[in-house]
């Protein structure tokens, strides 16, 4: 039951993303859409070094958050 909301929401994503590769066969919105995958394709580096700055700048503000006298946490 915990897993269930955000494995809808995934697979909501994904099925968005389906329908935008579908409506490449219409001429008006075709290179559009193109553009839009070329565009996510060539950031995917950045994403990839983002996620890492996230990651480390969450774990320091875990780290520097946790109260002393609850050791829980170790």
């Amino acid at each position: 039951m915990v897993y269930q909301r955000p494995l809808y929401g995934i697979a909501t994503l994904f099925l968005w993303m389906k329908v935008f590769y579908f409506m490449r066969i219409f001429r008006d919105v075709g290179h559009l859409v193109r553009m839009i995958f070329q565009i996510i394709r060539q950031m995917r580096f950045f994403f990839i070094v983002f996620a890492m700055f996230i990651f480390a700048f969450s774990t320091t503000f875990y780290v520097l958050m946790a109260d002393s006298s609850d050791q829980s946490w170790t």
